[in-house]
């Protein structure tokens, strides 16, 4: 993730989650982008978003309903980040 200012908070803590996190990524390199494709692109699977889950709703005290839990939400962390501030974090 670059350190431009239009990252948010946010952002920045997932970015900050997933660098900590190799083991979640196949091969990111540590060059994630918040528009970085994450499932379709083949980065993380299902058993890595439950740990992306778990975090941000320990880290953001937010509760995911089951229909939340799309692709589309966790692509990227640019849509986690809309996701977690439509629940209130």
């Amino acid at each position: 993730m670059s350190a431009d200012s239009s990252n948010t908070p946010i952002e920045a803590a997932i970015h900050d989650f997933l660098a900590a996190r190799p083991d979640l990524l196949a091969g990111a390199g540590g060059r994630l982008r918040v528009d970085q494709s994450l499932i379709s692109g083949g980065l993380i699977d299902s058993l890595a978003v439950l740990d992306i889950v778990a975090f941000l709703e320990e880290r953001f005290a937010v509760r995911f309903e089951p229909e939340d839990l799309t692709g589309e939400n966790f692509d990227n962390i640019a849509a986690m980040a809309r996701l977690v501030r439509a629940r209130g974090g």
